[in-house]
């Protein structure tokens, strides 16, 4: 999304809920124009509050998952990979990216102590091909903390 429809699609959200965005709050900010960034912005904008998106690249805006023209090439400066099990999410994505928003099919796999696993991970094909002492290793971990997990989790190696 480039910054001028987002400028459109706040102005456009404003039009919608006249006044709303005016209840003498200040505006939220929002650091970074990646997906995350604009996502969070247009959100609060269409409840009707007023955000100013603090982005460091002058010119473009989507974070790692934008597209740069390069002499006149287009280039993907990030995976562009978009994965969920959550329809209202892709629903939310085709809705503001009607036209923009193409499903491809292609394969993306870990590349991971010499092999190849799929991802989104599944499990047998990871302990698979990991060997049995790793699958042993990882099956054991797993069992110990659901049976003893860490509270509080305090880290995000306690949440992993």
């Amino acid at each position: 999304m480039s910054k001028l429809s987002m400028e459109k699609e706040s102005i456009s959200t404003e039009a919608e809920n006249p006044g709303s965005s005016d209840d003498g709050a200040l505006p939220v900010v929002v650091i970074g124009a990646g997906p995350a960034g604009l996502t969070a912005a247009l959100e609060l904008t269409r409840a009707g509050r007023r955000c100013i998106v603090l982005e460091s690249d002058p010119e473009y805006v989507g974070g790692i998952a934008r597209t740069v023209n390069y002499k006149g090439f287009r280039l993907d400066i990030g995976g562009h990979r978009f994965y969920t099990m959550i329809d209202e999410i892709t629903n939310w994505w085709h809705e503001v990216l009607p036209d923009d928003f193409i499903e491809v099919n292609r394969i993306s796999r870990i590349y991971y102590s010499k092999r190849f696993l799929d991802y989104p991970l599944r499990a047998w094909n990871a302990l698979s091909k990991m060997g049995l002492w790793f699958a042993i290793v990882a099956v054991v971990s797993h069992i110990h903390r659901k049976l003893r997990p860490i509270k509080p989790e305090i880290s995000f190696r306690d949440w992993v």
